[in-house]
């Protein structure tokens, strides 16, 4: 039995999850059971501010789940949610950005006194506990804004942190050692600049430098996998004349955005091979883009599937629909958009290989936690949340996570208005 809680996005109520019962093909369930709560750490102040808001920073071991809060980094019992550990920020900083990744048991931030202030990095040993290093990132003299204060990417024992104002510098993940500095060495000219990097099995970023009298601004990016210890080019490909606007959404496979009219969603993957787009019907807008340094949450890669949370063009942005891909080909496989008022998808970042998504967004209809199948895209409906508003709340746009049979829920934006019900992360039953 399956249980989860979700906030909802229009109202002041909590979705709690109905027990599994026989789904039918609307994804009414025949039964429903109460779902329980585990444990829920509470919103604190500082997390009531803009910069606080749309940080994941949740690690989740076989013991213990870490979050990152604005001004310490907490180690909870994975059963009981009592904090084992805390480690304040350094210097009494607030944090800016947090790493997506844990890798080798290191979480790497970025934070300082001000609130456009993103001048110190640190990292925490999030088994133990322990802050390893601190370093302060130089100043960037160049005429040059990133369009994000901070952001962190994380490829093996390499964390490239990009903070506005400042050199974008890459460090060992748990020694602190600088490993490169954005600069001339990593291009061989002066007139280049690389930016956005993002973090997994392997290191991507868009590059971009000056042609005759056109300043770099003004020219499209590349995109490029780069060598995580040196910050060297491996390979690259350029974008053509659509790539003065580009996002990177996922490091492996490498997955663009070059938008049109800077909304419309235009998705490429690109490997050593070429380039491969993905097939459009209606224009699509991806409503959310992560300035984190990790894939985008509204992004689901699996084997044969590359699918997304979009927004149809000109459609009601109160519903969106789940949009699939086939990675070899770009073939367009289906589409399947959210039923009912004021429902979205949430793509469920999960340890499983299927296909999830939670569909909500109000307090007067039910929740349903959808599994598509890869192949036609058919929903089922898993479990069916009802509306309770005795249950806490995850902010606007509530960030899933599932591991191991448990749910966890964080804020995705900071709460509109402040409530003793809103959570900074919750857990709740899932088997």
């Amino acid at each position: 039995m399956l249980t989860v809680c979700v906030v909802s996005v229009a109202g002041v109520g909590a979705w709690l999850i109905a027990s599994p019962g026989q789904d039918d093909a609307q994804g009414k369930g025949a039964a429903e059971k109460e779902a329980r709560m585990l444990w829920s750490l509470p919103l604190e102040e500082a997390q009531q501010a803009p910069r606080a808001s749309g940080h994941r920073g949740v690690w989740v071991s076989r013991e213990q789940v870490v979050k990152s809060l604005p001004e310490r980094v907490v180690g909870l019992d994975r059963t009981t949610g009592k904090q084992r550990w805390e480690v304040a920020t350094p210097g009494g900083h607030v944090r800016c950005q947090a790493s997506t990744s844990a890798g080798g048991g290191v979480a790497v931030l970025v934070g300082g006194p001000g609130e456009d202030d993103c001048s110190t990095a640190w990292a925490v040993d999030v088994h133990r506990g322990k802050l390893l290093w601190t370093k302060k990132l130089a100043e960037n003299d160049e005429d040059f804004e990133l369009d994000y204060p901070a952001r962190i990417a994380r490829s093996g024992e390499t964390a490239v942190v990009e903070a506005t104002g400042r050199v974008t510098t890459a460090f060992h993940a748990r020694t602190g050692r600088e490993l490169w500095r954005e600069g001339a060495s990593l291009y061989g000219r002066s007139d280049c600049v690389g930016e956005e990097h993002v973090g997994g099995s392997q290191l991507v970023r868009k590059q971009r430098c000056e042609e005759e009298s056109t300043p770099a601004s003004g020219v499209p990016f590349s995109v490029a996998v780069v060598d995580p210890a040196s910050g060297q080019e491996r390979w690259s490909q350029y974008l053509g004349p659509e790539g003065t606007v580009a996002h990177v959404l996922h490091a492996d496979p490498v997955v663009v955005n070059t938008p049109k009219n800077y909304s419309t969603a235009r998705l490429s993957i690109f490997s050593r091979e070429g380039e491969i787009k993905l097939e459009r019907g209606a224009e699509h807008i991806l409503k959310h883009v992560d300035e984190d340094g990790g894939s985008s949450p509204d992004l689901i890669i699996r084997k044969d599937v590359i699918a997304a949370a979009v927004t149809e063009d000109d459609a009601d942005e109160d519903r969106n629909k789940i949009v699939a891909w086939s990675p070899s080909s770009g073939k367009r496989l289906w589409e399947r958009e959210t039923t009912g008022y004021m429902q979205k998808y949430r793509p469920v970042d999960t340890d499983s290989k299927e296909i999830l998504a939670l569909s909500d967004g109000n307090d007067h209809h039910p929740v349903r936690l959808v599994k598509f199948s890869p192949k036609s895209g058919r929903p089922s409906t898993v479990r069916t949340y009802t509306a309770d508003t005795a249950g806490g709340k995850a902010g606007l746009r509530p960030l899933p996570y599932l591991r191991d049979g448990t749910l966890y829920l964080t804020p995705g934006t900071s709460p509109q208005v402040e409530s003793d019900e809103h959570v900074s992360l919750m857990a709740l039953t899932a088997s």
